[in-house]
């Protein structure tokens, strides 16, 4: 008899949205688990949520038993969502086990209902996870539109839903094998414990180098009826350090997005028949909140890897080193396009001078990639709201 692999998903929901949309989230919970299991050859997925009220601290210990058990956050966002004390609560538990996951993202928002202008009226506590939350690559599905397609439509939703966290289960088995036997999840998250590095050695010194090696955009050049290829390649260094007396810390690119919009004639569109979502390519084209553009790519590390580096698109069929990522219309001037990438930074340990590799707690991760995104804007770069940014110049392909 074959032996399935077990994940688990925590579904984090405010109750009040399963009150008024109690439809949505039974499709959800009988879908998706089917949908992400027909993925894999011998995984079994299952989603647990909590039906009863969240009071006492017997709530309190089961929800903590859960998240700690479990592999992916998928979050029901919303207005209520942020406004909720305990949906806060989970998502800021679940940060804790992400990062002692050893890199890479584990997280599954859903946007059910948008914020609008609630967001002027955010506490700061809750501003703050949702601007956290917000910087992760998230699916959109509002509630009452979801409701009133067919079931044809429906189903090619929940398919797009389910690659997210197929992505991320399939980082879970790597992560898995890679740490065995070193660490359980997160039973004393302040307890710092040895991990295995599975990055190349010899780190660049961050105030001495560019974090992106070299970043390209071109577009085909127009040709009277035919569609125009947009293509794009980045390249990243895999790690860096900034160093004290006793200790350095390591670290390196843990996700990028790239940005591309048109203020011309002509319209541009992504290139969704080369990146479908497939979590094997680590790349996908997500949406933004509160930003509007006509292309957006999020990339996330290889499987294996912690952090970006060479050739971090993945590369298209038939082409030399570029992955095809638009399509572009005959009418469109390059120099009324634009383009920017978008780094996030992810401390890889902390490395004191025995060559001794350590986790490092989340309070500490945070501190040390505040510090090097300070560093970061001392060079040629732009930090808005915690991410490193910067302007890539398009030309038409020879």
């Amino acid at each position: 008899m074959q032996a399935f692999e077990q994940f688990r998903g925590f579904f984090s929901y405010a109750h009040h949205d399963v009150a008024v949309s109690s439809r949505l989230v039974k499709m959800l919970m009988e879908l998706l688990p089917p949908v992400i299991e027909a993925h894999f050859t011998n995984v079994r997925f299952e989603i647990w949520q909590d039906t009863k009220l969240r009071t006492g601290d017997r709530w309190e210990q089961t929800i903590k038993d859960q998240l700690y058990k479990s592999d992916v956050l998928i979050v029901l966002l919303s207005p209520r969502w942020i406004g909720s004390e305990f949906c806060r609560r989970e998502y800021q538990l679940f940060e804790q086990v992400e990062a002692n996951y050893g890199g890479g993202h584990y997280v599954a928002p859903i946007q059910v209902r948008q914020l609008g202008e609630q967001e002027k009226h955010l506490s700061p506590e809750e501003l703050a996870v949702y601007k956290s939350i917000r910087q992760r690559q998230y699916f959109q599905t509002l509630a009452r539109d979801f409701l009133a397609l067919s079931g044809d439509q429906r189903a090619v939703i929940i398919e797009k839903i389910a690659d997210d966290v197929v992505g991320i289960i399939e980082r879970r088995q790597v992560s898995r094998k890679s740490r065995e036997g070193l660490m359980s999840p997160l039973k004393q998250p302040s307890f710092v414990r040895p991990i295995r590095n599975s990055q190349p050695t010899n780190p660049y010194r961050f105030d001495e180098v560019n974090l992106i090696s070299n970043e390209e955009v071109v577009i085909d050049p127009p040709k009277l009826g035919e569609r125009r290829s947009i293509y794009a390649q980045i390249d990243f260094l895999e790690r860096f350090y900034i160093e004290g007396k006793k200790a350095r810390i390591e670290f390196g690119v843990g996700r990028a997005t790239l940005t591309i919009d048109n203020a011309g004639p002509g319209s541009i569109m992504p290139a969704y028949e080369d990146h479908r979502g497939d979590a094997r390519h680590n790349a996908r084209f997500i949406k933004l909140l509160h930003e509007d553009h006509d292309i957006v790519l999020s990339v996330d590390p290889q499987a294996g890897h912690r952090t970006l580096g060479e050739l971090a698109l993945p590369r298209t069929e038939e082409q030399n080193r570029f992955s095809h990522i638009g399509n572009a219309t005959v009418e469109v001037d390059t120099k009324q396009m634009s383009a920017e990438v978008r780094v996030s930074l992810s401390s890889e340990g902390l490395h004191v001078y025995n060559d001794e590799v350590y986790n490092i707690v989340q309070t500490k991760r945070k501190q040390i990639e505040a510090i090097a995104t300070v560093a970061a804007s001392l060079r040629q770069y732009t930090i808005i709201d915690g991410q490193i940014r910067r302007a890539i110049s398009i030309s038409e392909r020879e």
